[in-house]
């Protein structure tokens, strides 16, 4: 009779035979992983954007597609799924083979706010996908119809003390990021007013809110800015770090004496999780150069984006950051969204 190997060495020989036949594994695995990165891409991409054509997200894909398919000598091929707030497309790009010929184009608020007001999704953020970089960040504003006696946020929050529950706040829906920094917004000044939120996109909020209907709205910085400038729309904040240069006369929260809360929304690349670190590095090196590239940087902060490229490593930390501190105003604000 054949004795297994475990009773005819010594346990210590056995221990290092395990540890050699785990190297080999690991080495060979490693090979592999370096193996197909050489050669990839072979193929064409398949690019799911998780919303229909002609918005932000969309846009910013198709400003990066054809730039990356040159550098990659592969065609990156755009997919729309569009479909339960960005879920859909989401849930299709988590469950595809993680070899790198997928990509997804995450949205902030369907990555880290939908799960901290959804009670199911088709994915699980961090475990479901590996980040490859940060594409852009949405700066977010808040602005007021004229009507509105106060200029700036400081004048909003004394005039909401003074005329409680009669200043309204419009947004693109329940649960989406622009709430959820005017959940964040009221708590830090001890602002009083009320969401008014609109689920067909920032059309029809900004519509009312330039009718007059609502008081004030938060919005990307790029939606209001022509009506700013025209004087139908008032800017009271932005909400990033540095001043919009699309509207340099707009004070940030920060020079208004409000701190803790910089915001925006972001889009970024992510693959399914799995992919081989190799192509993953590669996807950022070669994405990160378009991005950066001085044509493609002037066509995105011309319709106020940011670009805002870095290791997947950090854009990981965004993700995790994010989903910390929004799941923190859902609790405080009590926040619920109906699915």
């Amino acid at each position: 009779m054949i004795q297994p190997l475990s009773t005819t060495l010594a346990p210590s020989t056995f221990r290092v035979l395990l540890a050699c036949v785990a190297i080999t594994f690991s080495v060979t695995n490693a090979v592999q992983a370096q193996d197909a990165a050489a050669v990839y891409p072979d193929r064409p991409i398949k690019f799911i954007v998780p919303f229909g054509p002609g918005g932000a997200a969309d846009v910013v894909a198709r400003v990066l597609v054809e730039k990356l398919g040159q550098r990659l000598g592969q065609p990156v091929v755009i997919e729309n799924r569009p479909g339960a707030g960005g879920a859909l497309g989401s849930g299709i790009a988590a469950r595809a083979k993680p070899d790198g010929y997928t990509l997804l184009l995450g949205f902030d608020g369907i990555l880290t706010v939908a799960p901290t007001v959804l009670k199911s999704l088709p994915y699980d953020t961090v475990k479901d996908f590996q980040p490859v970089t940060k594409l852009v960040d949405i700066p977010i504003m808040v602005v007021a119809h004229p009507s509105v006696k106060a200029k700036n946020l400081a004048e909003l929050a004394a005039l909401s003390k003074k005329e409680p529950g009669t200043i309204t706040f419009a947004t693109t829906g329940s649960g989406t990021t622009m709430h959820l920094a005017g959940e964040l917004l009221k708590k830090r000044i001890d602002l009083d007013w009320r969401h008014v939120p609109y689920g067909s996109g920032s059309g029809k909020a900004l519509i009312d809110l330039l009718g007059g209907f609502t008081s004030t709205g938060f919005f990307a910085v790029s939606v209001p800015a022509p009506h700013i400038k025209d004087g139908k729309l008032v800017g009271l904040g932005v909400a990033s770090p540095k001043r919009s240069p699309v509207l340099p006369d707009v004070p940030t929260f920060r020079e208004s004496g409000i701190t803790g809360m910089d915001a925006s929304a972001w889009i970024g690349l992510l693959v399914p999780a799995g992919t081989p670190r190799p192509i993953v590095d590669k996807l950022n090196r070669e994405v990160s150069a378009v991005m950066n590239s001085p044509e493609v940087a002037a066509r995105l902060q011309a319709m106020a984006l940011e670009p805002a490229t870095g290791t997947p490593e950090a854009f990981g930390e965004v993700i995790r950051s994010d989903l910390v501190r929004w799941a923190q105003v859902v609790k405080d604000g009590n926040i619920v969204v109906e699915q």
